[in-house]
């Protein structure tokens, strides 16, 4: 079985992740250097990047199907042992699972860099703001909201 083409696919879809993989590494330093404007730029080239990935992707689907000849879809385990040039559709298929592996690993860290920021933001407003009143009830049966006091800014923001 001809697998040439979807060997293809997968060869410009591995190049195309090895290049979100560095703009996500990029994000990285972004997210330590709070810039903003390179965050913005990076997320919208990784669009452009993602939406070449979906036409890929459904053009790998199709191709599967044509392998398939009408019988459903295979799946690349599948089409291994049926494909006549099974060490390059194999060396292919490794190196994208190992670049999505990589993407993975810089995404999670990115996410743990904003989760962070997030926190701290929310720190910090806290000390400027008032703080929400408790809510619930207290021993007695009292709600908390009515008997406390509402905590004080750590800054007057009125004018």
């Amino acid at each position: 079985m001809d697998v040439q083409g979807i060997i293809d696919i997968l060869a410009k879809q591995t190049r195309i992740y090895e290049k979100l993989f560095q703009l996500a590494k990029e994000k990285t330093e972004a997210i330590k250097v709070n810039d903003i404007d390179a965050l913005n730029r990076i997320t919208e080239q990784e669009q452009v990047h993602v939406a070449e990935l979906q036409r890929l992707e459904s053009e790998r689907a199709g191709q599967m199907e044509k392998a398939a000849g009408g019988n459903g879809s295979l799946t690349l385990s599948e089409l291994l042992q049926k494909a006549d040039e099974k060490d390059l559709l194999q060396k292919t298929a490794e190196e994208l699972s190992g670049v999505l592996k990589k993407l993975k690993e810089v995404n999670e860290l990115n996410q743990e860099l904003l989760y962070q920021s997030l926190q701290f933001i929310h720190f910090s407003l806290s000390l400027v703001r008032p703080g929400e009143p408790a809510s619930g009830y207290g021993p007695e049966g009292q709600h908390k909201a009515s008997g406390r006091r509402q905590s004080k800014p750590l800054l007057n923001t009125k004018v």
